[in-house]
């Protein structure tokens, strides 16, 4: 039965018999196989063209992930003792690494190594910033994506 309500911009409509939403089950909240299986998405030119390239890309509750995150805590002991000149790029090599854990594959011919993937992404920082993102947001591995590629806006210009 609807019934009138007044609010402060007037009077709207009101449904008293709303349907329950569904209670999520313990499997609902369950991330790590889909951030383990990734998501491929597509890659922009830095002008904004949308290429044929793509990355399959994991998520931040991927396996890989988790244990390059565990060996980044565990080198910051390492790194504070360095010389504070060496620190630095210390710094951006650990953070490549975790970086490039994300990768799983890519449409390039070259192989798709640690090795690889950290040169790529050193070179294409724009890339780097969009997997960042991507991988951050657990919500884009609960989406099926109708041509295999997630959407994604082109990189910023930043």
């Amino acid at each position: 039965m609807a019934t009138k309500r007044k609010t402060t911009g007037g009077t709207r409509r009101t449904n008293k018999k709303a349907k329950p939403q569904p209670v999520p089950a313990m499997e609902d909240f369950m991330t790590r196989a889909k951030a383990n299986e990734g998501h491929k998405i597509p890659l922009h030119t830095p002008d904004g063209k949308l290429s044929p390239h793509w990355i399959r890309v994991r998520g931040v509750d991927s396996d890989s992930f988790i244990k390059a995150r565990s060996r980044q805590s565990r080198r910051i002991g390492e790194i504070a003792a360095m010389p504070e000149d060496e620190q630095e790029e210390a710094i951006l090599e650990a953070t490549a690494e975790m970086l490039a854990s994300l990768v799983a594959e890519w449409s390039f011919d070259m192989p798709c190594t640690k090795e690889n993937v950290i040169n790529f992404l050193r070179e294409a920082p724009q890339i780097a910033a969009e997997i960042d993102k991507f991988a951050s947001s657990r919500t884009f591995f609960f989406k099926t994506p109708s041509n295999g590629l997630m959407p994604t806006q082109p990189p910023s210009s930043d």
